[in-house]
Protein backbone atom coordinates (compact mmCIF):
# COMPACT_ATOMS: atom_id res chain seq x y z
CA UNK A 1 0.00 0.00 0.00
CA UNK A 2 1.37 3.04 -0.61
CA UNK A 3 2.04 5.78 1.98
CA UNK A 4 2.11 9.51 1.13
CA UNK A 5 5.69 9.73 2.25
CA UNK A 6 6.76 7.06 -0.16
CA UNK A 7 9.34 8.05 -2.50
CA UNK A 8 9.03 7.22 -6.33
CA UNK A 9 12.15 4.93 -7.46
CA UNK A 10 13.79 6.70 -10.65
CA UNK A 11 16.70 4.61 -11.54
CA UNK A 12 18.91 2.05 -10.50
CA UNK A 13 22.40 1.03 -11.46
CA UNK A 14 24.59 -1.66 -10.22
CA UNK A 15 27.95 -0.88 -9.05
CA UNK A 16 28.36 -4.42 -7.67
CA UNK A 17 26.39 -7.51 -7.87
CA UNK A 18 27.76 -11.15 -6.38
CA UNK A 19 25.47 -13.96 -5.44
CA UNK A 20 25.92 -12.85 -1.85
CA UNK A 21 25.58 -9.38 -2.05
CA UNK A 22 24.94 -6.34 -4.76
CA UNK A 23 25.67 -2.74 -4.23
CA UNK A 24 23.59 -0.03 -6.15
CA UNK A 25 23.21 3.45 -6.47
CA UNK A 26 19.35 4.05 -7.07
CA UNK A 27 17.62 7.80 -7.90
CA UNK A 28 14.65 8.99 -6.36
CA UNK A 29 12.06 11.17 -5.99
CA UNK A 30 10.77 12.54 -3.12
CA UNK A 31 7.01 13.51 -2.71
CA UNK A 32 7.59 17.26 -2.55
CA UNK A 33 9.58 16.60 -5.59
CA UNK A 34 13.25 17.30 -4.39
CA UNK A 35 15.21 14.74 -6.63
CA UNK A 36 17.87 12.34 -3.98
CA UNK A 37 20.50 11.71 -6.11
CA UNK A 38 22.98 9.61 -5.72
CA UNK A 39 21.16 6.95 -2.72
CA UNK A 40 23.01 3.61 -2.27
CA UNK A 41 21.39 0.80 -1.60
CA UNK A 42 23.08 -2.92 -0.38
CA UNK A 43 21.33 -5.35 -1.01
CA UNK A 44 21.41 -9.34 0.96
CA UNK A 45 19.50 -12.25 0.93
CA UNK A 46 17.68 -12.42 4.06
CA UNK A 47 19.56 -13.63 8.05
CA UNK A 48 18.39 -15.79 10.54
CA UNK A 49 19.86 -15.56 13.75
CA UNK A 50 19.00 -18.52 16.66
CA UNK A 51 19.36 -18.69 20.16
CA UNK A 52 19.51 -22.35 20.89
CA UNK A 53 19.06 -23.24 24.36
CA UNK A 54 20.64 -26.56 25.53
CA UNK A 55 18.49 -29.09 28.38
CA UNK A 56 20.58 -27.49 30.97
CA UNK A 57 19.23 -23.89 29.85
CA UNK A 58 22.39 -22.65 28.76
CA UNK A 59 23.05 -20.54 25.49
CA UNK A 60 25.32 -21.94 22.78
CA UNK A 61 27.70 -18.74 21.91
CA UNK A 62 30.37 -18.50 19.40
CA UNK A 63 33.02 -16.30 19.29
CA UNK A 64 34.88 -15.29 16.02
CA UNK A 65 36.44 -12.45 14.12
CA UNK A 66 34.29 -9.55 12.77
CA UNK A 67 36.23 -7.65 9.90
CA UNK A 68 33.99 -4.70 9.74
CA UNK A 69 34.52 -3.85 12.96
CA UNK A 70 38.18 -5.36 13.62
CA UNK A 71 37.25 -7.32 16.55
CA UNK A 72 36.48 -10.59 18.20
CA UNK A 73 33.12 -10.75 19.97
CA UNK A 74 30.25 -12.78 20.73
CA UNK A 75 27.43 -13.66 18.74
CA UNK A 76 24.68 -16.45 18.87
CA UNK A 77 24.53 -18.57 15.66
CA UNK A 78 23.51 -17.57 12.66
CA UNK A 79 23.61 -16.75 8.81
CA UNK A 80 22.36 -16.11 5.80
CA UNK A 81 19.71 -17.80 3.93
CA UNK A 82 20.98 -19.73 1.14
CA UNK A 83 18.19 -18.99 -1.40
CA UNK A 84 14.33 -18.49 -1.97
CA UNK A 85 13.84 -22.24 -2.38
CA UNK A 86 15.11 -22.09 1.13
CA UNK A 87 12.81 -22.32 4.55
CA UNK A 88 13.77 -20.14 7.26
CA UNK A 89 13.67 -22.73 9.36
CA UNK A 90 16.06 -25.30 6.94
CA UNK A 91 18.52 -22.37 6.70
CA UNK A 92 18.30 -21.85 11.44
CA UNK A 93 19.37 -25.63 11.30
CA UNK A 94 21.93 -25.62 8.96
CA UNK A 95 23.51 -22.61 10.46
CA UNK A 96 23.13 -24.27 13.97
CA UNK A 97 24.30 -27.10 12.56
CA UNK A 98 27.20 -25.86 10.75
CA UNK A 99 28.52 -23.05 13.51
CA UNK A 100 28.04 -25.69 16.27
CA UNK A 101 27.68 -28.92 16.08
CA UNK A 102 24.15 -28.66 17.54
CA UNK A 103 20.62 -29.70 16.51
CA UNK A 104 17.07 -29.02 17.57
CA UNK A 105 13.50 -30.15 17.03
CA UNK A 106 12.04 -27.56 18.60
CA UNK A 107 12.71 -24.14 16.48
CA UNK A 108 10.57 -21.49 16.85
CA UNK A 109 10.45 -18.07 15.32
CA UNK A 110 10.33 -15.55 17.96
CA UNK A 111 10.55 -12.10 16.06
CA UNK A 112 11.65 -10.35 12.81
CA UNK A 113 13.32 -7.04 11.78
CA UNK A 114 15.24 -4.85 9.43
CA UNK A 115 18.60 -4.82 9.84
CA UNK A 116 19.33 -1.50 8.72
CA UNK A 117 15.78 -0.31 6.25
CA UNK A 118 17.62 3.04 5.46
CA UNK A 119 20.50 1.44 3.41
CA UNK A 120 19.86 -2.87 3.50
CA UNK A 121 16.91 -3.99 1.58
CA UNK A 122 16.42 -7.63 3.48
CA UNK A 123 15.00 -8.93 7.03
CA UNK A 124 16.78 -10.59 10.12
CA UNK A 125 14.50 -13.21 11.53
CA UNK A 126 14.90 -14.49 15.11
CA UNK A 127 14.68 -18.00 15.97
CA UNK A 128 14.32 -20.49 19.55
CA UNK A 129 16.06 -23.82 19.53
CA UNK A 130 14.86 -26.04 22.82
CA UNK A 131 16.76 -28.51 23.82
CA UNK A 132 19.70 -27.97 21.23
CA UNK A 133 22.02 -31.07 21.66
CA UNK A 134 25.57 -31.82 19.88
CA UNK A 135 25.24 -34.60 17.03
CA UNK A 136 28.33 -33.60 15.21
CA UNK A 137 31.56 -31.64 15.08
CA UNK A 138 30.98 -28.24 13.27
CA UNK A 139 31.69 -27.97 9.20
CA UNK A 140 33.04 -24.54 9.22
CA UNK A 141 33.91 -23.09 6.01
CA UNK A 142 37.31 -21.80 4.63
CA UNK A 143 36.89 -18.27 5.71
CA UNK A 144 35.27 -19.21 9.52
CA UNK A 145 37.20 -19.85 12.93
CA UNK A 146 35.49 -19.58 16.15
CA UNK A 147 35.41 -20.93 19.71
CA UNK A 148 31.79 -22.21 20.67
CA UNK A 149 30.91 -21.30 24.43
CA UNK A 150 27.88 -22.65 26.41
CA UNK A 151 26.75 -19.59 28.95
CA UNK A 152 23.48 -20.20 32.00
CA UNK A 153 21.36 -17.70 30.68
CA UNK A 154 21.55 -15.19 33.50
CA UNK A 155 25.34 -14.83 32.59
CA UNK A 156 24.07 -14.17 28.61
CA UNK A 157 21.70 -11.38 30.29
CA UNK A 158 24.25 -10.06 32.19
CA UNK A 159 26.78 -9.89 28.69
CA UNK A 160 23.44 -8.47 26.71
CA UNK A 161 23.23 -5.58 29.00
CA UNK A 162 26.44 -4.88 29.51
CA UNK A 163 27.48 -4.71 25.95
CA UNK A 164 29.73 -7.72 25.48
CA UNK A 165 26.78 -8.81 23.27
CA UNK A 166 27.27 -6.40 20.26
CA UNK A 167 26.13 -7.36 17.09
CA UNK A 168 22.94 -5.74 17.29
CA UNK A 169 20.46 -7.92 15.28
CA UNK A 170 22.07 -10.61 17.68
CA UNK A 171 20.85 -8.54 20.35
CA UNK A 172 17.41 -8.22 19.07
CA UNK A 173 17.36 -12.14 18.71
CA UNK A 174 18.03 -12.67 22.62
CA UNK A 175 15.51 -10.11 23.74
CA UNK A 176 13.11 -11.92 21.96
CA UNK A 177 13.89 -15.35 22.94
CA UNK A 178 14.26 -14.46 26.64
CA UNK A 179 10.97 -12.89 26.38
CA UNK A 180 9.68 -15.92 25.16
CA UNK A 181 11.45 -18.34 27.50
CA UNK A 182 9.78 -15.42 30.27
CA UNK A 183 13.41 -14.77 31.35
CA UNK A 184 13.27 -11.28 30.62
CA UNK A 185 10.47 -8.75 31.20
CA UNK A 186 9.30 -5.62 29.88
CA UNK A 187 7.25 -3.02 31.51
CA UNK A 188 5.09 -1.08 29.45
Amino acid sequence: MKHPFDWQLLTTNYIVEEPWLSFRVDRFQMPNGRIVDPYYIIESRDWVNVVAVTPDEEIILVRLYRPGIQKTILEIPGGIVDGEDESLVTAVSRELLEETGYHSDDITLVGQGAPDPARYDNYAYYFLARNARKVAEPAWDENEEMEILLSPIPEVIEMLLDGRIQNGMQQNALFYALASLGKMRFER
